[in-house]
């Protein structure tokens, strides 16, 4: 039986045999490869070199030897493959970016290795060295976190930077170069991605499935790199699938011409849930948290941002996606924008209430504060002119309204949330270049108390100079007999204003306001406390009444309105314009002309055609009489004139005694 032939160890050989037998097997190897062997130099640093750095740059001279940076670590195939870097020969990294470095390298005399590598980072034989010497006090930059990842899942990098012997000075940035003073650059695949002083970066903007080479460098004051550059690296590739978080271009390095601005932003791979916010965890769920330079703006979900209030100046808003009980995700999920906000931005703010708010009614009032644009009620929807305008009402991005004064209506909004806007507009409505606008965040409770004006529908014109309004009241109790008396939670009476003055009171559900002149006004119907104090929150409705030019006109010129009367009769002076008074009783309808019905506590009394009437038989206590303008034929006027007055009578009936002379007597003279 034959042995089988073994071939001998090679250290079991001579040495000048196994050079020998070595070099004929790699030359046999890259001679049936069809090429020639691998050779590696470094050009620089000289052997030698002091480096002010604690960069060491080393460009390399390889022939015949490919780097392939996407077969990295796969099979090896011969020609092809990487380099790793020994200092001092201990191995510290592999690469196949040209030139080659080595960050951070420690103060003292080191020796640089370079050794050629396979795919698979088998080592090939080709090796070369430098010695370089690394001064004290030479400038150092690392990038302490994260590593090098091939399976990055977010679109977004935070970046920790350490540094040694160099002073970073933000408000120095631009200037004139100061040695060791500065900030640093930072780059994606050679492509600039913005500069910084602070010990975290976070370079946005990394698309899935993506290879990124992460550089930061150290710059002087005036943006120049050092010389000799001092830099570190890091390389991540986002994974498909990766969450991404991306603000709309524009934004960053903007001069916005507002005091807010509407910043749009898409999310890829994660689910925003509102309902979820400050809950439990769930893998690829959450919301965003919003920074405005460095202060938090509260969780959202929603894209737009609404950013308001900005004062002029440099701002930076950041965004992150968090998980629902915000703790921040891993890797973390941000994006930035720098921008700027012009001196002279036009800027609207409500300075109250405040936002957010829960207002126990299903109405509010704002009041506004306006900057560097000029309100004009007169010229609404009138050409635009420059820093001239009014403002838009929405509710939930719903138009409600127009209107150019510092206060403003919010009329009937239902239980819920709700997002008020109030927007500055040119006079022709148009928007403004940069929208200025401010918004409140609000939440109805169910429950609140509701006054309505059913009707008339807004805005009437009417040919009276009175108008009569239906009213829908819920969750408030109208109570008559308590007006006056001590407040009670949810129970109360109404307040008739008329362009903001007190007109009336009263607990039904109809309201009359009176005694309006020509033109537009606004009536405006509010629920009190018995004792007549306002509501916590006002709970109101309002509309706008126009009465035409010659309408009919009446009004109670006496008693006046809460008048003390001692007597169970009172006088009412009327005054009348536009309509004639006839005594025409029950004839035809004529145009303009008629009588007046005299009604005393919601009962008719009698007709009358006269501008002095006597009502008589008051009782004792708090009466409300009505006049009101009707036709020959005792219709109403096609839009009602009506007035009314509430007074108190105290109920004394006068009476007269003759003391002298004496009844029967005989008188002479």
């Amino acid at each position: 039986m034959g042995q089988t032939a073994r071939a001998r160890p090679l250290w079991t050989l001579p040495l000048a045999a196994a050079a020998a037998l070595l070099l004929a097997t790699l030359t046999l190897l890259f001679s049936s490869a069809g090429s020639a062997a691998p050779t590696l130099s470094i050009v620089s640093p000289a052997e030698g070199a002091d480096i002010n750095s604690g960069t060491v740059e080393l460009v390399l001279d390889i022939q015949n030897f490919t780097m392939n940076g996407p077969a990295f670590g796969l099979a090896a195939v011969p020609g092809e493959g990487h380099y790793h870097l020994f200092l001092d020969g201990a191995y510290r990294k592999a690469a196949y970016d040209l030139p080659a470095f080595l960050a951070d390298v420690p103060v003292g005399t080191h020796e640089i290795g370079v050794r050629l590598a396979n795919n698979d980072h088998t080592l090939i034989g080709v090796n070369a060295s430098v010695n370089v010497t690394v001064p004290a006090g030479a400038p150092r930059v690392r990038i302490a976190s994260p590593a090098a990842s091939a399976a990055w899942q977010s679109s977004s990098v935070e970046l920790r930077i350490a540094k040694g012997n160099f002073t970073f000075n933000a408000q120095a940035v631009g200037g004139a170069a100061v040695p060791g003073e500065g900030h640093y650059h930072v780059f994606a695949n050679d492509v600039y991605a913005g500069f910084a002083t602070t010990e975290f970066y976070n370079l946005t903007g990394l698309t899935a499935g993506g290879a990124f080479d992460i550089r930061v460098e150290l710059a002087n004051n005036d943006h120049t790199l050092l010389s000799p550059r001092v830099f570190d690296e890091v390389s991540v590739r986002a994974v498909a699938g990766a969450v991404e978080l991306r603000l709309a271009g524009g934004l960053n390095g903007a001069q916005v011409n507002a005091s807010s601005l509407r910043a749009a932003f898409t999310v890829t791979n994660f689910t925003l849930n509102a309902l979820a916010v400050g809950q439990g965890p769930v893998p690829g769920e959450g919301h965003f948290l919003l920074y405005l330079d460095g202060v938090l703006m509260g969780p959202g979900t929603a894209s737009p941002l609404l950013v308001t209030d900005l004062a002029p100046g440099s701002h930076t808003l950041v965004l992150e996606l968090v998980e629902n009980n915000n703790a921040t995700l891993d890797p973390r999920v941000v994006d930035w924008a720098t921008f700027s906000v012009a001196s002279l931005a036009p800027r609207i703010k409500i300075t109250s209430p405040p936002d957010p708010s829960t207002p126990n009614a299903t109405s509010l009032r704002l009041t506004l504060a306006v900057g560097n644009l000029t309100l004009a009620p007169g010229k609404i929807g009138q050409p635009a002119v420059p820093r001239e305008g009014h403002w838009h009402l929405l509710v939930d991005d719903v138009y409600v309204t127009a209107g150019a004064g510092l206060e403003v209506a919010v009329l009937d909004v239902s239980p819920g949330p709700h997002v008020v806007t109030v927007e500055l507009r040119n006079n022709d409505h148009g928007a403004l270049p940069w929208p200025a606008f401010d918004v409140l965040r609000l939440r109805v409770p169910s429950g609140a108390p509701r006054v309505q004006i059913a009707s008339p529908a807004s805005p009437p014109t009417v040919n009276a100079s009175s108008v009569t309004l239906t009213l829908l009241v819920s969750n408030f109790t109208l109570s008559a007999a308590q007006v006056g008396k001590a407040p009670v939670g949810g129970e109360g009476h109404w307040h008739v204003l008329v362009d903001g003055a007190y007109a009336g009171f009263g607990a039904t559900l109809e309201a009359l306001a009176s005694r309006l002149s020509q033109g537009t006004h606004t009536v405006a119907v509010e629920l009190r406390n018995n004792d007549h104090s306002a509501l916590a929150w006002p709970a109101f409705d309002e509309v706008q009444v126009t009465v035409r030019s010659g309408a009919p006109s009446l009004a109670i010129a006496g008693p006046l309105e809460g008048s003390d009367i001692a007597y169970d009769f009172t006088g009412l002076s009327l005054a009348v314009s536009n309509f004639s008074l006839a005594p025409k009783f029950g004839q035809s309808a004529q145009p303009g002309e008629g009588h007046l019905h005299i009604f005393l506590d919601g009962a008719y009394l009698f007709f009358w055609a006269n501008t002095m009437v006597t009502v008589r038989g008051l009782a004792a206590g708090t009466h409300t009489v009505r006049v009101e303008l009707r036709g020959n034929d005792h219709a109403q006027l096609a839009d009602p004139v009506a007035d009314q007055v509430t007074f108190t009578a105290r109920g004394f009936a006068p009476s007269i005694t003759v003391a002298a002379p004496l009844d029967g007597a005989i008188l002479f003279g």
